[in-house]
């Protein structure tokens, strides 16, 4: 029951569109590929496309081991969300920081192995009319340590949700989380968005494996980094309350 309730609040702060005149270029500017055509990423290069609700949409993008790959989604009335693949078709990380229809998704890693990953993007909200965005591979370069060390945390986290949301193994996926929870703090501090995502998905395990009295402090502390990091109004704020409200 409470994974159900999880899945509809989530889906009902989805579908709130924010005020925001449409400022996108005509369709007749839009690239004209069809959804099975896979597009390959260029430096420096945009793509414009048109999204419907539950529609996907894949790039190539080749890379060596160790390169740092940074792409920009530009949304425009649309709430995307990017999977990154390695090749031989293996996940390596989930994007969907901003909620919002309008904003930058800024999807980040670091290749690691040699070869053409492909990013699949997403209209999250089925059955909504279509959207526009633009994509463009921003940055290419070699990795950092804190390049390494945030793609850790990412791949971490990604294993540790997928473990919890099928209830696989969630003592693994608690472990793996407070891995992932520790070095992006290491890395970025206590304050860094990204950790609200990590200790959400903690305080859900922690209710799962029976251990309540773990779960509002975590919730509450998810809030706080939201709040300071986008403000009162924003929708990633209003998931967490309304995370708050179903435990």
């Amino acid at each position: 029951m409470l994974l159900a309730l999880l899945v509809i609040s989530f889906f009902a702060l989805e579908v709130r569109a924010n005020a925001r005149p449409n400022v996108v270029t005509s369709v007749e500017t839009l690239d004209r590929r069809s959804e099975k055509e896979v597009a390959r990423l260029e430096l420096g290069q945009s793509v414009g496309r048109e999204l419907t609700g539950g529609q996907k949409h894949e790039y190539e993008l080749a890379i060596l081991e160790g390169q740092y790959a940074n792409v920009i989604i530009e949304q425009r009335g649309i709430d995307v969300e990017a999977s990154v693949l390695e090749p031989d078709g293996q996940l390596v990380a989930r994007f969907d920081s901003e909620a919002r229809r309008y904003g930058e998704e800024r999807v980040e890693f670091v290749g690691g192995t040699s070869g053409t990953y492909r990013i699949r993007l997403q209209n999250k909200v089925v059955g909504t009319v279509a959207g526009q965005y633009t994509i463009r591979l921003d940055e290419l370069r070699p990795a950092t340590p804190k390049d390494h060390s945030f793609n850790e945390a990412r791949r971490l986290y990604t294993e540790a949700f997928n473990l919890y949301w099928l209830r696989l193994d969630l003592q693994t996926a608690q472990v793996l989380a407070e891995r992932s929870l520790q070095l992006l703090q290491d890395v970025e501090g206590n304050e860094h968005p990204d950790l609200a995502q990590i200790l959400v998905t903690l305080a859900w395990i922690h209710r799962a494996r029976g251990e309540p009295e773990l779960t509002l402090p975590m919730l509450e502390r998810a809030l706080a980094i939201r709040q300071k990091a986008f403000g009162p109004e924003h929708l990633a704020v209003a998931d967490s309350l309304n995370q708050i409200a179903l435990y």
